[in-house]
């Protein structure tokens, strides 16, 4: 099935919202629509595959978190050409919120992120996990990043997956066509991270940091993460910065960056650990 020149401004050629049952959406061609080729809003957590997305105004999938309700679609071995922008766009709730968990799954596009993503959970309830897999790239539009907190005051838990391979690394990026260290914001990592569900490995992370920002910041988290087999480089101020927080980085290549590497202060528990830390 074809499906062409349907949709409108601020929907998509095929729009699915908070449904009661899941139904796959696989094997469609989606072409020269007004708009996005398919638009999530609220609760879908089925499978988009073998799709193609050619030439439509919008993105060719449109993912749009909403309070309460888990977004996390299973997109693989889909196709996009000449959309535009061309890619898969990621949106998170209200005020930037995003308060279930998720998983963002491999496919051949981009996520592209239009603004910040707050990853937060309120006290009694389940922990927050966004879970990256490997080989996702995800791209951010200039001064935005990922953040992972709290609601408000104490209590409330969250925490980051985001585990690649030396073969699928996982890429956060500049989405500028021509980027350079300061595009985007980067991570942030507050008191509410649960350190033995946050894990890094085979992370790329380019061109982030501004407003005296690091491209990564651990904040006063309590108990150790990990970040692991990671390349951080090219960012505009400190690639790593870790205050007060528990943090083992092993085996990263971190350089090009604009002022340290590395910078730890206050009350820390830091393992550092067979990194290469050049031109900082």
């Amino acid at each position: 099935l074809t499906i062409k020149y349907a949709g409108s401004q601020g929907t998509g050629a095929i729009h699915v919202e908070n449904v009661s049952a899941d139904f796959p959406i696989t094997n469609l061609t989606f072409e020269s629509n007004a708009n996005s080729g398919i638009f999530l809003r609220g609760t879908y957590t089925a499978e988009i595959a073998n799709n193609t997305f050619t030439n439509n105004a919008g993105y060719g999938v449109v993912i749009q978190h909403s309070p309460n309700n888990t977004m996390s679609p299973n997109l693989h071995d889909n196709t996009y050409s000449g959309n535009n922008p061309n890619g898969i766009h990621l949106v998170p709730g209200a005020q930037g919120y995003l308060d279930k968990s998720t998983t963002l799954t491999k496919d051949n596009a981009p996520y592209i992120v239009t603004e910040n993503i707050n990853v937060l959970s309120y006290p009694s309830v389940p922990t927050v996990v966004v879970t990256i897999q490997p080989g996702v790239e995800l791209q951010f539009s200039p001064g935005f990043g990922l953040n992972f907190t709290h609601f408000g005051g104490p209590g409330g838990s969250v925490a980051l997956n985001a585990q690649g391979t030396q073969a699928n690394q996982i890429v956060m990026t500049s989405n500028v066509v021509v980027p350079a260290p300061g595009d985007w914001r980067g991570l942030y990592f507050s008191d509410a991270i649960v350190g033995s569900l946050t894990h890094i490995d085979y992370l790329i992370l380019r061109y982030a940091v501004n407003n005296n920002t690091p491209a990564i910041f651990a904040d006063n988290v309590p108990a150790p993460f990990s970040l692991n087999h990671s390349t951080i480089q090219n960012n505009l101020n400190k690639g790593f910065y870790i205050l007060n927080s528990s943090v083992n980085l092993t085996n990263n290549t971190i350089s090009n960056n604009g002022t340290e590497g590395v910078y730890i202060e206050g009350k820390f528990s830091a393992n550092v650990t067979n990194n290469t830390i050049s031109n900082s």
